[in-house]
């Protein structure tokens, strides 16, 4: 089986269009379907779509995440979820003088991921 890294699409900087990838479409999943792959891993950029202060994620940005997860889901395809750069907030600061803040919010984004997700197997 082969894996297909849907990059430059909801990990884009503040907005799925903004790296020229287009919108995700049904289509699209479809045509990775076809060409026999078998998991999809979508990164995802979350802090453009969240209050930055207490990293509550956007319930229409996630809602749109699922809609991208649910077409995968339709075509029987596995899905890997990732934080991938996300405007750089985690890369630029993995020190000791921003971990507290950084695990805390890894741990609030994911914890709203994971309960979104939850019924999903």
């Amino acid at each position: 089986s082969m894996g297909w890294n849907m990059g430059n699409t909801l990990e884009a900087i503040c907005g799925e269009d903004a790296w020229g990838a287009g919108h995700t479409s049904q289509q699209l999943i479809d045509s990775g379907k076809a060409a026999g792959f078998s998991t999809v891993r979508i990164p995802v950029a979350w802090f453009c779509h969240s209050d930055t202060t207490a990293s509550v994620i956007d319930k229409a940005w996630i809602a749109r995440v699922k809609e991208v997860v649910d077409y995968c889901i339709k075509d029987d395809l596995y899905v890997i979820l990732n934080m991938h750069w996300d405007k750089g907030w985690l890369e630029n600061r993995v020190n000791k003088a921003n971990q507290e803040i950084v695990n805390k919010r890894q741990r609030l984004y994911w914890t709203q991921i994971a309960n979104h997700f939850k019924d999903y197997d």
